[in-house]
């Protein structure tokens, strides 16, 4: 390593066991903390990474729902979800030296990297908390044209066959 880069940013490197999008436990070396972000910024950015990429992929599956990022994310950050991911994270990490989640967006138990994103969103998309959370933040019209769709997805899939 650099010895300018180590002595300007004092990077921490942890080897902690994480889990992978194909079922398997490894240790692997990543950047835990360093001069501009700490261990539980790390797990913060984790939780809000896989939580937005979450976000991406249920617009994706739900096209016709209009709503706004950014109010949805603010509320989940004032969310008891938000902080029992937190939580789940951060104490993984620090009582097992696992660094993934050991549950999923509805807080079953579930073992979910926390750092495949894609992965973890194609499970986290279809969770009922996740719906909740963004038709608690979305206007009536919008909540209504989402379940006139959900209502009418099965009969549209039947009628294609």
């Amino acid at each position: 390593m650099n010895k300018s880069y180590a002595e300007k940013w004092k990077p921490v490197y942890s080897d902690s066991i994480r889990y992978s999008a194909d079922h398997k436990f490894f240790r692997g070396t990543f950047l835990a903390s360093c001069t501009t972000f700490s261990r539980d910024d790390m797990v913060e950015m984790s939780v809000l990474t896989n939580f937005y990429v979450t976000l991406t992929q249920f617009k994706f599956y739900y096209p016709h729902l209009n709503f706004e990022y950014d109010r949805v994310v603010n509320a989940f950050c004032k969310s008891k979800l938000y902080v029992a991911l937190k939580e789940n994270l951060q104490s993984n990490w620090q009582e097992r030296d696992s660094y993934y989640f050991t549950v999923d967006l509805d807080l079953n138990n579930k073992i979910y990297s926390a750092c495949e994103f894609s992965y973890v969103a194609s499970k986290w998309a279809h969770s009922d908390n996740l719906k909740k959370l963004v038709l608690d933040n979305v206007d009536r019209l919008e909540r209504r044209k989402f379940f006139k769709n959900e209502i009418l997805r099965p009969i549209v899939n039947v009628m294609e066959y």
